[in-house]
């Protein structure tokens, strides 16, 4: 598991309503969870009662009948492998075909208010590839997910505006 983002790292005294945790590289994003605290009650993950997406919602791999690599819900985007509190089954991201076109994933967390963040934890299965250069990203707004449109699914996704605080995370 990893603090964000260097281990002993301050968050500074950040409000905020939503966490996007970014893949920088061209590859899918794998995660085994993501427990967020606040300053109010500092020991207990909060995030547990987040609504998590795991972003874009697309699987190429079982579009062309493969294996299905995405463990979101592909008409909401909402991935319960994030925020459950256990690190299996691990959330898995699939814009990535097999011809390197995509992987553009990211990790959404919205909170159920604004929250004080104290800390946040990655909880990765393992580092590799598929989390090794990362962006985490605090914001203070969100829009909420439009309802499903299945001609539009990949384009509606939940909305965060007003960045706080961002830093990047390296495990190699």
């Amino acid at each position: 598991a990893a603090d964000c983002c260097e281990t002993g790292e301050m968050i500074p005294a950040t409000r905020a309503r939503a966490l996007i945790l970014r893949q920088n590289l061209r590859e899918s994003i794998s995660m085994g969870e993501i427990e967020v605290y606040n300053t109010a009650n500092p020991n207990v993950n909060f995030n547990l009662g987040s609504n998590c997406y795991m972003l874009p919602r697309i699987s190429w791999s079982q579009e062309a009948g493969g294996t299905k690599w995405y463990t979101g819900n592909l008409d909401t985007g909402i991935d319960p492998y994030l925020n459950d509190g256990q690190m299996s089954p691990k959330a898995d991201g699939g814009s990535l075909d097999p011809n390197g076109v995509g992987g553009e994933d990211y990790m959404m967390c919205i909170f159920a208010q604004d929250e004080i963040i104290d800390r946040v934890r990655i909880r990765p299965v393992h580092f590799g590839s598929r989390n090794a250069d990362l962006q985490l990203q605090l914001y203070s707004e969100v829009e909420a997910d439009p309802s499903p449109d299945e001609d539009k699914k990949a384009s509606q996704r939940p909305k965060a505006s007003s960045l706080v605080w961002e830093t990047r995370i390296l495990k190699g």
